[in-house]
């Protein structure tokens, strides 16, 4: 009986991922290049004019995810995010740049997840890193944010 029960849960959770990576697959994604560095994001994000004092700074909004990104050398390097609720924390290679991740709770409705690149590609002998914080409110919202945050390539 327990191995039926665990081969239904592992059928029910394929099926649901299964699920959400064709539901990505459907969204319409766009390149956008910024200065240093380009990602990809679905075509339901608008672009918020910013201005940094002492980095290139920028947005993007949709309905449910708000993406903004400072690149320079004073970027956060999400050292004093621990503190928040259901803190998480891991290292990954995103297109051959080494990032620290990071996911809390912000509020019962609000999630972030931020990405830190300390060496921000060809430009780096200058200092400049990236760093890119996502506030969002569903799994479906941090699928996105996950394919959002590999899709960023440094201009090299």
């Amino acid at each position: 009986m327990a191995k039926i029960f665990r081969l239904i849960l592992l059928l029910l959770a394929y099926v649901s991922i299964s699920a959400c990576a064709d539901e990505l697959a459907t969204l319409n994604w766009l390149k956008v290049n910024e200065s240093y560095f380009e990602l990809s994001l679905p075509n339901s994000f608008k672009k918020v004019v910013m201005h940094g004092e002492d980095s290139f700074v920028g947005e993007y909004k949709s309905e449910t995810i708000t993406l903004s990104f400072d690149y320079g050398p004073y970027s956060d390097t999400l050292q004093n995010k621990h503190n928040h609720n259901q803190y998480k924390e891991w290292r990954e290679q995103i297109n051959g740049h080494e990032a620290k991740m990071v996911t809390y709770t912000k509020s019962n409705t609000e999630f972030v997840m931020a990405i830190h690149f300390p060496k921000g590609g060809q430009p780096y002998k200058s200092g400049n890193k990236l760093t890119v914080f996502s506030i969002y409110h569903s799994k479906r919202d941090y699928d996105v944010v996950r394919e959002i945050y590999k899709s960023i390539r440094f201009k090299e």
